[in-house]
């Protein structure tokens, strides 16, 4: 049993999960956080290892005190949002120039991790701490909507 309580303590009642807690998550996980997380979770997991250098200079400044942030959020943040970009169509020249399906996921990959240390630098920048996380990401997100191409490619 999970038992919600959004906006403060409520009697106990049975729960169907976390997704009732979540109001906006739907029966399907493909449509919502726990779909995005997953696929964030396989994006954290191929830019550690794909850019390896790369992934531990955001998670160094991810930890550090002085410029703390939400390391996987910002990757499952940047996955929903790559998503969104998608179903735009503001990537189709960049992933239907792919020759198979695993050049456009390694591409994928490499927009995904550009957009992350993208995403890395501006947080060193504004200087914000982690508890601007959610307006700082909105507004990188804000940003990169309004972009040409170029800016998804490393």
């Amino acid at each position: 049993f999970f038992f919600q309580a959004e906006d403060g303590i409520r009697d106990a009642q049975e729960s169907r999960g976390l997704g009732d807690v979540y109001k906006r998550q739907g029966e399907d996980p493909a449509t919502d956080f726990r779909g995005g997380g997953y696929l964030g979770l396989l994006n954290l997991l191929d830019f550690t290892e794909r850019y390896h250098a790369r992934a531990l200079e955001a998670l160094k400044v991810s930890q550090n005190p002085q410029s703390s942030y939400f390391f996987c959020s910002a990757g499952i943040g940047i996955t929903l949002h790559l998503i969104w970009i998608i179903r735009t169509g503001k990537l189709d020249d960049l992933l239907s120039s792919c020759e198979s399906q695993e050049d456009a996921l390694k591409r994928f990959g490499d927009i995904y991790s550009t957009l992350f240390m993208k995403f890395n630098n501006r947080w060193v920048a504004t200087k914000a701490n982690f508890m601007q996380f959610n307006t700082e990401l909105e507004a990188f997100f804000r940003h990169a909507k309004e972009q040409s191409l170029h800016y998804f490619v490393a």
